[in-house]
Parts: C-alpha cells; structure tokens; sequence
C-alpha cells in the first residue's frame, strides 16, 4: 500500500475510534442522567407508599410506575438516549401524583404582569428568546421576566401578593401551589440577578407562604407567623452573587446553601457574601417625612408656574431619596421615580387628574428605607386671573383721614396684598389692610394672587386733604 494510503487509512480509523468513543460517553452520560430520574421518581412513591398517601391518587401514581418500569426496562437494554425522556417524564408523573394526594392543587395561571415601565423582557418556560413584555400578559410555570435599565415590572399574583422588579433584574415566576388540607398557599419564586421587593398577604383564611430561592441560599416568609398576616421583604442580588435581604413589614427568615440561617425582623436588613457568609442585623434607614403637596391636596398650576414641587424631610444617615409619583395609590403606574440628592423636586409635566407620591432615604451604602406615608393630591390647570373689586375708598375719593382701611374683595383661597403688605381676610368675603396717607394724591397697589399663581394688579387713586383746623 502506498505510505499516503496508509496515512488515509490510520486518520480514518482514528476519527471512527473518537466518534465511537463519543458516541459511547454521550449514551453513558444519558444512561448515568435517566437512571438518576428513576431513583428520584422510585424515592417519591415510596415516600407515598410510607405516608399511606398512594390510594389518596391511585392512578396518578399507576401511571408514574408505569414509567418507572418502562424506563428501567429500556436501561436495561442499554438505551440510555431512550430511557431519558420517559424516566422525566415519570418524576414529573410521581411529584403531580404526590401533590394530588396532598390536596395541593396548582392554580392555572400563574400571575400577571400588571405594570411595566420602560424596556421590560420576556421568555417564556419552553423558549430560548426574549421578546418585549405587554402590559396585562398572563405569565405561568418558570417563565422569566427581565428588566433593563431605568426599567420596572409588577408582577401580580392574586389576593394582594406582588412583586415589584426593579432595573437591571432578572426572575423566574412559579405557579402558586394550594394546599387544601393545611389551608394554606405555596409560592416558589426565584431572583438570579438584581432587586425585588415583595408583599406577601394572607388569602383570607389562607396562609401564604413564600420562598424566594437566590444564588446562594433562599429566604421563606410564612403569613402564619407574622402579626397581621402580611410581610413587605426587600431582596438584591449583586453583580458578585452577594445579597442583600430587608425586611419592610412582617419576617423573613434567610437560610444559606450551608444550612445557616437568620431570622429577619421588620425595619432589619442582612448582607450575604456570595460564600454565604451572613452578616450581623443592622437597622434600615430612618422614614421619611412626606411634607407637600398634603394628603387631600388640589395642586392648580398654570403657564407661567407649570410645576408640583415635592418637599419632604429626612433624618439619621441619609445622603438620598427616592421620590415616586403615580396615578394610583397602589404605584402599578409610575409617572416618576426619581433618585436625588436633595429633598425638594419639581415636577413640570404632569397631566391634570389625581396622584400619589411617596419617598423613601438612601443611605451611603444604597440601602434604601422604607417609604413613607403615601400622599394624594389632585392637579388641575387655572389659567384665570384672580379678580378684585374695590370697596373702599371709592377710586378718586377725598378723605380727611391720614389713617384709612382700604377694602376689597378677591376669590376663595385668593392671597391679596396692599402696597405690598399681606392684606387680612375679615370672615365676610372682604380683604382689609390699614394704610398712613400723606397730604395730597396717594397711590395705593392691590394685588390678588391665586393658589395657582395667577396675579391681578389695580391700582386705585386717593387723596388726604387736611381739613381746617388739622394739624
């Protein structure tokens, strides 16, 4: 044979032997996964069997065993490729079977995403690729939702349960699961990258119990053992895996990957390396102090003074705010979030109709407070002047007194001035002020501002004339 006809023949045979290699390692590795499947499956009928659970779902676990047998028959055979998908297929049988039993019954539908802010992602359980969010979806088992910069969702589950996620985050939504013998709801979720902040609320005579899994641990809220059967918990999970869990209302409790856990009480927050080492408790940020516009509030703005001003007041340890605004007190629809240094923002492009409005304080480390009272105010637009009509003196009247009460009158809530100086509202619809007149014409300036900033001038003419006789 000729030497380059034996090189051919030797590279052939080599590629045939790595190729039968392969193809042996990629069957042992589908054989080694499939019968790992059938022992987690075999291991949760038998847990059944041993609770006396199995004639509770009968069928449901005939058909788990079914699998179970047909799988190991195929492993058996040495199909590891085949037998993988049936022994899935059986440990998913054996847990929906288990479930059954205990009378935990999956709701349909997940949740919704009931707001969203800005460029908001979506993927479905099954799929590979994201695609923008819509408002109102129906979002269900493992499906995933992604927020990007300067965005927000809500993700809303029934009876007042939420999760509100922030910028840059990223977390897998689970079906709420009901447990009709204990009464009681469990929810699964989990937060691979970014911040969430969740309301867990008790379903009437239902308890709520959440497990939120992160990078390295989890953290488990139980209605049952919080006063008042709601909790408020703050999770972030840094670009290191680290974590930060806070505690807004109610407890949490965080456990590591390592078994060690921490119990999280309100107005509390926790750091987590991302080893899992947990930090001491430290205290969250003091609350701030929402001061206007007031509770109940009607805001009028016009032209020339288009914008709300929000002022507020912080305490303790705080370098910033976090200012929301929304159209409803729930806050599913944010017309501003901003983060600022100070305690005093103006807002120039609300639309007129009713809002809300909350702050919180940042401290230095970004650990952010609780919110403070939520505030309500209505705005509308008024761009008409105030009116004002003179009472006394008459334009152009002759008086023989230096001292003279000038009267008028101005709409409600009308602030008026005379010469400059605050005029006094009498009770009876009139504004009076005292003036000192000179000997021959005075001038006297009334203005009338309204509580959007509208301004009226008039300017009325007097004369002192001093009688014979005065001195």
């Amino acid at each position: 044979m000729h030497p380059r006809s034996r090189r051919r023949v030797a590279v052939a045979s080599a590629l045939a032997a790595v190729c039968l290699v392969a193809w042996f390692a990629f069957h042992d590795r589908a054989a080694v996964r499939a019968g790992r499947l059938v022992a987690e499956a075999q291991a949760v009928v038998d847990d059944a069997r041993k609770g006396k659970l199995v004639p509770l779902a009968s069928e449901a676990f005939a058909l788990a065993e079914g699998d179970i047998a047909r799988a190991r028959e195929l492993l058996a055979r040495g199909s590891g490729r085949a037998a993988l998908p049936v022994a899935a297929t059986a440990l998913s049988e054996a847990q929906a079977a288990l479930a059954k039993a205990r009378g935990q019954v999956s709701v349909a539908q997940s949740a919704t995403l009931a707001a969203l802010r800005n460029e908001v992602l979506y993927r479905p359980a099954a799929g590979l690729a994201w695609s923008d969010a819509v408002k109102g979806m129906d979002l269900y088992d493992n499906d995933r939702v992604q927020t990007k910069q300067s965005a927000e969702a809500l993700v809303r589950f029934e009876a007042g349960n939420e999760m509100r996620v922030d910028e840059n985050s990223v977390v897998v939504v689970q079906r709420p699961v009901e447990n009709r013998l204990d009464q009681e709801i469990n929810m699964e979720m989990a937060v691979s990258e970014g911040k969430v902040r969740s309301v867990v609320t008790r379903d009437g005579g239902r308890d709520v119990r959440l497990s939120l899994r992160l990078p390295n641990g989890r953290i488990d809220v139980d209605t049952a053992k919080v006063p008042g059967g709601e909790a408020e918990v703050g999770t972030e999970v840094m670009h290191d895996a680290s974590v930060r869990v806070a505690v807004y209302r109610g407890q949490a409790r965080l456990t590591t990957d390592a078994g060690e856990n921490l119990v999280i009480d309100r107005d509390q927050y926790t750091e987590m390396s991302p080893q899992g080492k947990l930090a001491q408790l430290k205290q969250l940020p003091h609350v701030a102090t929402a001061l206007a516009p007031d509770d109940g509030r009607i805001v009028l703005v016009n032209p020339n003074r288009p914008g709300v001003t929000f002022l507020w007041q912080n305490q303790g340890t705080c370098v910033g705010s976090r200012l929301e605004v929304a159209d409803e007190p729930g806050f599913a629809n944010k017309i501003l979030d901003e983060t600022t240094p100070a305690t005093r923002v103006t807002a120039k492009d609300l639309k007129d109709g009713s809002y809300a409005w909350r702050v919180s304080c940042i401290e230095a480390s970004g650990m952010q407070g609780p919110y403070s009272e939520t505030r309500r105010f209505t705005l509308a637009r008024d761009g008409e002047a105030p009116s004002i009509i003179v009472v006394s003196p008459l334009p152009r009247s002759v008086v023989a007194s230096e001292k003279l009460d000038v009267r008028c009158r101005s709409e409600d809530g009308a602030s008026v001035f005379i010469n400059g100086e605050p005029a006094r509202a009498d009770g009876r619809g009139e504004f009076v002020r005292s003036v000192t007149l000179v000997p021959g014409l005075n001038r006297i300036e009334i203005e009338a501002l309204d509580p959007a900033g509208n301004a009226t001038h008039l300017t009325s003419y007097v004369t002192y004339q001093i009688q014979l006789g005065q001195r």
